[in-house]
């Protein structure tokens, strides 16, 4: 008779294609340590990421990388198959690695992963939009494909979705060239600069697909998010939500998520009814073995999905780290290897995030205030992702935040209050230059770290001021 006794093979290796952002890195050492001890076991981190994208990231030293193009099998197969056996889990999360995820999963094929259709989803504006009106057309707005700006195109989009509404590249985040439009000349000089960028971006931003331009209605109402877990089963666990105030919301023509905050001032029925249709985004996306990050809009006309990632949210790990003690990071890798997340409810404090942006694109000649702002009480770090000399782009145009303050206050009204010294403290000086738009694109994206969020247009009224203390009156008066 042969011998099977063979000896039992550790699965000890996470497997993560892309990185793990360096402002991330902390609270996922520590998820990685608790999961050790959870699992009595050490484990390992291996990196693959793929040959064909340079990275702007520094590797650290020590860091374990498998450098490979991922639409090589060969390459692949060869790279993977001396960790095969002692894969435990596989993750990403960025927003640019989704397409490279989809290319690996099929070379893993004993791990929980998301199926590559629903990856692809999950990934184009156009296929999303498409699933969600097949599920249910009452979750998400009506929408229109362009390719071009002819007078007949601008004829049928009128006619099919009215005014307003909104311009979106179907395969870019960060809601880079998004244009809202209010009448006819609107959108037709905002499908010509569109149209005329959108090449250029997708080049920049190494997408590997074709541009397409989506164009779909234009609601009015806050907007919120919430991470999902989901399960092999489809089984959904929902965290908090969280409220995102946009660059909009405070008078500028940008979507770009201006503050981002939990726990929200929303009553529970409120709050189950926006999951509700979460779950059915998830659902009707096919999601499953992820965490989906869900960006949903708060109307008159009822809940409506913006967009669904196969990722985790922006900054959710310090949010629900310092709100909840929720360890996201943990819980996405506990889903990963087919155990159940861990999440509370319980109020701990009341935290946000600030991206602050220059109020003039241009070269940054000075950052004043940031001294003062690091001596507020509800204060308790920031990233500096740009400094003097840099080029200084809105998120509009493919930019990044210049510095990201994290906050926390076990007091709502003390937070509150010191984000509006942020506001006040803060200067970003810039010299405002005639580059061209492509231009200053590259200059910018020659320092910028790869975007891991994806910070989703909000579809509010471009003249509507809300404050929090302004969207909790709208919560009260809204169903």
């Amino acid at each position: 008779m042969p011998n099977t006794n063979h000896p039992k093979i550790i699965k000890d290796i996470i497997l993560i294609v892309g990185l793990v952002n360096p402002r991330s890195k902390e609270l996922f050492d520590q998820a990685i340590q608790s999961l050790e001890i959870e699992l009595n076991r050490k484990l390992r981190v291996v990196n693959i990421i793929e040959k064909r994208s340079k990275s702007k990231y520094e590797l650290p030293p020590d860091l374990e990388v498998i450098k490979v193009n991922t639409l090589s099998a060969i390459q692949l197969e060869k790279a993977l198959l001396p960790i095969q056996e002692r894969l435990l889990a596989i993750t990403s999360y960025a927003e640019n690695n989704i397409p490279y995820l989809r290319n690996v999963i099929p070379h893993v094929p004993y791990l929980l992963t998301p199926t590559m259709e629903s990856l692809n989803w999950a990934n184009d504006k156009v296929s999303m939009r498409r699933r969600f009106r097949a599920y249910d057309p009452k979750i998400s707005p009506n929408y229109s494909l362009v390719s071009d700006s002819r007078v007949k195109t601008v004829d049928r989009v009128i006619k099919k979705l009215g005014f307003p509404c909104i311009i979106k590249p179907a395969g870019l985040a960060a809601s880079v060239l998004v244009t809202v439009c209010y009448d006819r000349e609107e959108l037709e000089k905002g499908l010509r600069q569109v149209l005329k960028q959108v090449k250029k971006v997708y080049k920049i931003r190494k997408r590997l697909t074709e541009p397409r331009i989506l164009i779909e209605q234009y609601y009015e109402g806050p907007l919120y998010s919430v991470d999902i877990y989901v399960d092999a089963s489809g089984n959904t666990y929902p965290t908090p939500i969280c409220h995102i105030t946009t660059g909009q919301d405070r008078g500028r023509e940008d979507f770009y998520g201006y503050i981002q905050r939990t726990p929200v001032n929303l009553p529970k029925r409120k709050q189950d009814k926006a999951i509700d249709i979460a779950i059915k985004g998830v659902h009707a996306l096919g999601l499953r073995n992820t965490t989906a990050h869900v960006e949903l809009l708060k109307t008159n006309q009822g809940w409506k999905l913006v967009e669904i990632g196969a990722r985790l949210g922006g900054f959710r790990n310090y949010l629900y780290s310092q709100a909840y003690g929720i360890d996201h990071t943990k819980n996405d890798l506990l889903n990963k290897i087919g155990k159940k997340p861990k999440i509370k409810h319980r109020i701990l404090k009341h935290a946000n995030v600030m991206k602050i942006y220059p109020k003039v694109e241009g070269k940054i000649i000075a950052i004043n205030g940031l001294e003062a702002v690091k001596k507020l009480e509800s204060y308790q770090k920031h990233d500096q992702n740009s400094t003097v000399g840099d080029e200084a782009l809105f998120a509009l145009h493919g930019g990044m935040s210049v510095i990201d303050i994290y906050l926390s206050n076990k007091d709502r009204s003390k937070l509150i209050a010191d984000n509006r010294r942020v506001e006040k403290l803060l200067d970003i000086q810039t010299a405002d230059q005639k580059l061209d738009l492509s231009q200053m694109i590259v200059e910018a994206d020659k320092r910028s770290l790869p975007i891991v969020e994806n910070e989703l247009p909000s579809l509010t009224n471009a003249n509507q001021i809300l404050t929090e203390r302004e969207e909790d009156q709208a919560n009260n008066s809204q169903d």
